[in-house]
């Protein structure tokens, strides 16, 4: 498993335990969930720049989810599955040196991994919906 999918994985785990617990102690989450995946200082440094991201966007990319997630309420939306795309559309949309089809490759593998039996089509279904419509913003 390379190091940036790890990133991933940590940024997601740290994303859900703010969903769950609140922001008390962020980067002791992102230090030890760091730790837990044995992440390089390239590998850190690639999860602290997602978080980032995905932290200082959230209301941008909660709007981008919320016009191509179709008959469904963000705040109905299973605390893992939400957390991936808000996860998938900051590195999509923040991250040019990412192509597209690995952003979302790789949350739908997150989606697999994490969620439930259908959260890889979901995931997949709307980052699909998001990018055909925005990849005139990214050519």
């Amino acid at each position: 498993m390379g190091q940036r999918h790890k990133a991933r994985c940590v940024i997601l785990e740290v994303l859900y335990s703010i969903e769950v617990g609140g922001e008390k102690n962020i980067e002791t989450n992102l230090d030890y969930c760091s730790s837990l995946h044995n992440l390089s200082d390239d590998g850190f440094a690639f999860a602290k720049r997602l978080f980032g991201v995905v932290r200082d966007n959230l209301a941008d990319i909660d709007g981008t989810l919320k016009q191509h997630i179709n008959n469904w309420d963000i705040n109905r939306l299973a605390i893992v599955d939400k957390n991936i795309l808000r996860l998938g559309v900051g590195e999509i949309k923040c991250f040019p040196e990412t192509p597209i089809k690995v952003a979302i490759d790789e949350a739908i593998e997150l989606a697999k991994k994490y969620g439930s039996a259908d959260s890889g089509r979901f995931v997949n279904g709307v980052l699909d919906a998001i990018c055909d419509i925005d990849d005139m913003d990214n050519a």
